[in-house]
């Protein structure tokens, strides 16, 4: 199975995201300002400091870049 599927929970977020890809390369959170806040290789993304508000995960993973929509509580 080749595609670009992938999960972020839990959505809306307050601690950590989880983030389920295969052959997960990088994840970057935005802002709305298109800011990156957050960049990271792990599934595990600690949120807790991020201020109240929706972002913009992009997720690079072996079959492409996915990006979803967040919101952190």
């Amino acid at each position: 199975e080749h595609n670009a599927y992938c999960e972020v929970y839990p959505n809306p977020v307050n601690d950590q995201l989880l983030v389920k890809a295969e052959g997960l390369q990088s994840v970057v959170v935005f802002n709305l300002e298109g800011q990156r806040v957050l960049v990271t290789e792990s599934s595990t993304i600690d949120v807790g400091s991020l201020s109240q508000g929706v972002y913009f995960v992009r997720i690079s993973a072996e079959h492409g870049v996915v990006t979803k929509r967040v919101v952190k509580q």
